[in-house]
């Protein structure tokens, strides 16, 4: 990736597409079809309480806040009340089945080669009703009409579609759904209707405001297919020897179209009375151009080779939405916008980026020795304004071959390769700047205005502009050794880095007076992470079994050195908040990037008399709310009052280390892989936990660990006590009560092989059979079902979507 961004820039920084062709491999024509399937399911699920538990924990929360106990958990009343109907955690899930077959075909000739695939995947998800599905086909060929001057093409076209459920609202997620509802109530009617069923309707505001999470699923209506072509021609002209020309040109068309029916939920429980048809569409056009000139030359044992070019990349789309709302039938059939009662266009806009770059590029050796580059880039965008539109960025990199010095001679048993790296450089990034973000269009709004209200649509800002942005610039120094030992049985290096992000693009979220609810994007301040790291490899062979294992570490540290104008509510963009909660991450100098921010505690108080004597030294009750069984905030900076001033950083969501092992066996025709990975040193924001164990919330089941919440006879624990009512502010805190280490080691992958032998196919064929399966055990100590989910949204686990276990069985054919 390093040498990817010195070339690259600020496109590779944003995700530049790279296309790396195969081409024919000999000079017959080849036909390759691999083919695999099988099955995945749901690697962990959560437990929660059956409804004998959920009506013993409802009644003890009433119990403890001093309140009436509710009828709807008492059997004389509701005779269902200790009844389980539905296990929703086993309900929601399945077993999905995977379905994958490519197939490709390659030759070549003297002055020409072609290489063609397809591909179809079919995934059915884990959860009801959901899918994905995608469609690829890929050609590339070159031509040389002459001995100098080549051309050449990639186009590929791929069309993926699916169905998805949301998983990532603490209000309305599937898994969340899944949890909360009550094990009393069933799936369906129990009158044979064959219609969703719903809570116990006698008392249907007493289980909280969640849907049937199984009629959730099986009601889903949304797809989004998106159809991608990228056509990229290409032309290389070597003027004279050493001297080349290559013009390279892409064209990238996306298709983006979503459309999303919600139904009527009117069964017994949280009930929406409307129905709506949303549908989006996106169209993104993207064109690139590169134009390079470069020359190669060897003079004695001087070897120089440079490189100029010109990159123009424009970026356009085009996007609307559109709502329906008031369908009289919902059948599918008629779910369409000519049947809806109310049309409105949404959404709709346009948008045009540019980026170009001029590129210098030299390196040098000697003798193969001693080597030096050099790169300097000049990027530019549309993205800002004219005084900060325009960044230059150098590189320099310089590499001694030691094994290659004489004083090495004698020992290349030992040490058959020795090489020091060096590096410097500068790249740039937008990250995800919109286009427009230092002049933000005005979006449509409408509000009631008038003594007799009436509604008036007009204008409005949704975000600040900010004319003042400029380019968030990367700059990292590194150090590495590369090795080969032990007659080439060990290969490794060791890479230590210093990398400073400054001028970082975040979001400030800005007061509510402000009148803008996204706050506006800044350049905020400046972020340092240092690391090593280190890849050995261990190879041998013995007769016909061979081996490899590969292990890979990775240490980092990550700070925030600074922060610009003293901003402190920034949170990056796309941070998730849990209900009502206050965010979980903060930016703050000397701390990690989104670092977990709020109150330690020190253990539940297990008295009331506990309660009183915490006191600080003028002897008022730090906790005048509590009783025996909640939290113990802690006084952490000794002001005698527990308020914002004593939060703390409780954890990072980066790990501190990351590491792999990779172990390939072959024995004749068997070969065996197996690979693990892992990190350590990081936390997660476990938000489940925050309704899973809250019994203040009106009658959403918990998680089966609010069994050992604390009672007068359960005292060694740290969940606090059940309660309809948290005075103490239990849950209404960011604390360690919801931060977990997220430390783990995976078993990732284990695949076996077994390759026919080529002579029992006369030589025509080759034939591998195969079988693997993947995440097959987790070794954590995080309770919530996957500690990797933190790794993918700042650490906040809201109940996404799982990983699943999977199960594969396949054929490779060579022909």
């Amino acid at each position: 990736m390093r040498l990817l961004q010195a070339i690259y820039g600020a496109r590779a920084s944003g995700g530049v597409i790279l296309i790396t062709s195969k081409k024919g491999v000999s000079d017959k024509i080849n036909v390759n079809v691999n083919y695999q399937g099988g099955f995945q399911n749901v690697a962990k699920k959560l437990q929660v309480l059956n409804a004998a538990e959920y009506s013993d924990a409802m009644n003890l929360a009433r119990d403890n806040a001093g309140l009436p106990r509710i009828p709807a958990f008492d059997p004389a009343f509701e005779p269902t009340a200790r009844t389980t109907k539905t296990n929703w955690m086993d309900e929601i899930f399945r077993t999905g089945e995977i379905q994958d077959l490519s197939l490709s075909v390659n030759g070549k000739t003297e002055k020409s080669n072609f290489f063609l695939s397809g591909s179809y995947r079919k995934n059915e998800g884990i959860l009801l009703n959901t899918y994905g599905e995608r469609y690829t086909v890929r050609a590339n060929s070159s031509f040389k009409l002459a001995d100098n001057f080549t051309i050449g093409e990639n186009i590929s076209y791929s069309l993926t579609d699916g169905q998805t459920a949301n998983t990532s609202s603490s209000y309305t997620g599937a898994i969340q759904a899944a949890i909360l509802y009550p094990p009393n109530a069933t799936i369906y009617r129990e009158d044979g209707s064959g219609q969703f069923g719903g809570v116990p309707e006698k008392y249907i505001g007493s289980y909280g405001d969640v849907i049937n999470p199984v009629a959730y699923l099986k009601r889903l209506d949304n797809k989004n297919p998106i159809s991608t072509i990228l056509i990229n021609p290409y032309a290389e002209w070597e003027i004279v020897p050493g001297l080349k020309v290559k013009s390279n040109w892409g064209y990238t068309r996306i298709q983006d179209n979503a459309s999303d029916f919600t139904v009527k939920v009117t069964e017994p429980g949280k009930i929406f009375d409307f129905n709506r048809l949303t549908l989006k569409n996106i169209t993104t056009t993207d064109l690139l151009s590169e134009q390079t000139i470069s020359y190669e030359k060897s003079f004695g044992k001087h070897n120089l080779k440079a490189l100029a070019g010109y990159t123009y990349q424009e970026t356009k789309r085009d996007f609307y939405t559109i709502e329906g709302t008031g369908f009289d039938n919902e059948d599918p059939s008629q779910r369409y916008l000519l049947n809806a009662k109310l049309i409105q266009q949404t959404a709709a806009g346009r948008s045009d980026e540019i980026i170009s770059s001029y590129v210098g590029r030299i390196n040098y050796d000697f003798s193969q020795k001693y080597l030096i580059s050099g790169i300097v880039r000049r990027d530019g965008t549309s993205k800002l304004l004219e005084n900060n539109r325009w960044k230059v960025y150098p590189s320099v990199s310089a590499g001694w071959l030691i094994s290659e010095e004489n004083f090495m001679k004698g020992i290349e048993p030992i040490i058959s390769n020795l090489k020091l790296r060096a590096s410097w450089g500068q790249i740039g990034n937008l990250g995800n700047l919109g286009p427009y973000q230092f002049s933000v269009p005005l979006v449509q709004t409408q509000a009631l205005i008038g003594a007799v209200p009436s509604i008036n649509y007009g204008y409005a800002e949704s975000e600040l502009s900010n004319p003042n942005l400029k380019w968030e610039s990367s700059e990292q120094t590194n150090i590495g050794l590369d090795f080969t030992m032990l007659n080439n049985s060990l290969v490794g290096s060791v890479d230590a880095y210093v990398k400073k992000n400054k001028d970082m693009l975040v979001r400030d979220q800005l007061p509510g007076v402000s009148g803008t609810p996204q706050g506006r994007i800044v350049n905020s301040g400046d972020v340092e992470n240092k690391g090593i790291e280190v890849s050995l490899t261990y190879q041998k062979t013995r007769g016909e079994f061979k081996f490899d294992v590969t292990a890979n570490a990775g240490f980092l540290s990550n700070r925030i050195v600074s922060i610009k104008d003293d901003l402190n509510s920034l949170e990056p963009l796309g941070l998730s908040r849990v209900r009502s909660l206050p965010l979980a991450n903060i930016y703050q100098v000397g701390s990690p990037v989104g670092a977990f921010y709020g109150y330690q505690t020190n253990g539940l108080f297990q008295s009331n008399d506990e309660v009183k004597a915490y006191v600080n030294k003028d002897g008022v009750m730090y906790q005048p709310n509590a009783v025996a069984g909640d939290i113990k905030f802690k006084d952490e900076n000794g002001d005698g009052v527990i308020n914002n001033s004593d939060r703390v950083v409780l954890g990072s969501p980066f790990p501190k280390t990351t590491y792999s092992l990779n172990a390939n066996f072959r024995y004749k025709g068997f070969d065996m892989n197996i690979f693990f990975n892992g990190a350590a040193g990081n936390s997660v924001f476990n938000a489940v936990k925050h309704t899973g164990l809250n019994a203040s919330f009106p009658g959403y089941n918990l998680l089966a660990e609010s069994k050992d919440a604390w009672t007068p006879t359960n005292t060694d624990t740290n969940v606090p006590v059940l309660s309809s009512t948290d005075n103490n502010n239990n849950f209404g805190r960011i604390s360690n009560l919801f931060i977990e280490d997220a430390s783990f080691l995976r078993l990732k992958n284990v695949s076996i092989g077994y390759t026919v032998k080529e002579s029992w196919l006369n030589g025509k064929a080759k034939l591998r059979f195969f079988i693997s399966g993947q995440n097959l055990f987790t070794i954590t100590k995080y309770s919530g079902m996957d500690p990797e989910v933190g790794l993918k949204n700042f650490g906040m686990d809201l109940g996404r979507y799982p990983l699943s276990r999977i199960y594969m069985t396949g054929v490779n054919a060579t022909f």
